[in-house]
């Protein structure tokens, strides 16, 4: 979603910048130069045209053999019959409705597949059997309820189905986009959205039980403690969920460490990796791997798991397979 908006965005700022890429060809045609789309565009959105018609933003148009791009007036400013601008705010707003659609049709389409039945229970990883005090989904569906009978199931972005009291969210992180803020279009925010909806807001912080644990370790009469472990799985850690990303990796500022995050990747950790480092920084990500905070393990083959008996799922982190016993605590100091 971001790259499509920023590709609106450029249509935008081309405009606004020289409106003679509006050419009137009648009253009810306006015609968008095809001069807007240099190759430079081209190379960083090659999609653009299509994403344009798609979004009926903009209509082809044939005329003696040759085919034109015809914007749709509602977006453009008109002064005694001529086109003087664009109006940002028409299409900006026109979009987030158009959003706001596709979230009610997507919600229903989980909805539906969340109700077929499920012919054979899976075996579930040896992550899904270890003692865990949360969950948060960030999937729209029931599956983790299936899967899991736990009572502390929280789902981040809203869950699927007309009867669900929290609606689904889907979105971007924040407006980086000039454009989009001078536009105040927070509907494509997904913190805006959850605002709105009254979708759950809250994540680890204040109220999580990561931070009634952590808590607890701040008591002077504790004497050992087993440090809380979070694990991620099949998650990005794309940009788009930064502000939880953040949140994760808010804690461990002490003398002593509280958190320990496992995530889990498929095939190749290189990407999850890359992102992390895009939204923390290199020294941030380097000082969790150091300590050996944060540990990343290859996600196991859940066919063979299912259908191959010989298949041994040595999916548990070794932090797991070497604290055994609750570690000495020292002068912890919470800053």
């Amino acid at each position: 979603m971001k790259v499509v908006l920023n590709a609106v965005c450029y249509i935008i700022s081309e405009i606004e910048k020289n409106v003679e890429y509006l050419h009137c060809f009648s009253t009810d045609i306006l015609f968008l130069s095809n001069k807007i789309f240099n190759k430079n565009i081209k190379r960083k959105y090659p999609f653009i045209n299509n994403l344009l018609e798609n979004f009926s933003i903009t209509d082809k148009y044939s005329i003696h053999a040759d085919t034109k791009m015809v914007l749709d007036k509602a977006f453009v400013k008109y002064y005694s019959g001529q086109p003087v601008d664009i109006c940002p705010s028409s299409l900006l707003k026109y979009l987030e409705k158009d959003l706001i659609g596709f979230i009610e049709i997507f919600s229903e389409y989980i909805a539906f597949i969340d109700k077929l039945e499920v012919r054979n229970a899976l075996k579930k990883p040896k992550v899904g059997e270890k003692d865990l005090d949360a969950i948060y989904s960030f999937n729209y569906s029931s599956t983790i309820e299936r899967l899991y009978s736990h009572s502390n199931i929280n789902f981040i972005h809203g869950k699927a189905g007309k009867n669900s009291n929290k609606k689904i969210v889907l979105g971007i992180s924040e407006l980086q986009n000039q454009i989009l803020i001078d536009n105040k279009a927070y509907g494509f925010v997904k913190y805006y959205q959850k605002l709105v909806n009254n979708t759950d807001y809250q994540f680890l912080r204040p109220k999580s039980p990561i931070v009634a644990i952590e808590n607890k370790m701040k008591s002077p009469s504790l004497t050992k403690y087993h440090p809380i472990e979070v694990y991620i799985w099949g998650h990005s850690l794309d940009s788009s969920d930064s502000d939880y990303i953040h949140e994760i990796f808010s804690f461990n500022q002490g003398h002593e460490s509280s958190l320990r995050v496992i995530v889990y990747y498929y095939s190749q950790p290189h990407a999850q990796l890359s992102n992390l480092i895009a939204i923390l920084g290199k020294d941030t990500v380097e000082n969790w791997m150091k300590n050996e905070w944060l540990e990343f393990i290859e996600t196991p083959d859940i066919q063979r798991l299912n259908f191959d008996s010989s298949y041994v799922d040595d999916s548990i982190s070794e932090f797991s397979k070497t604290v055994l016993k609750p570690q000495e605590t020292r002068n912890i100091a919470f800053t």
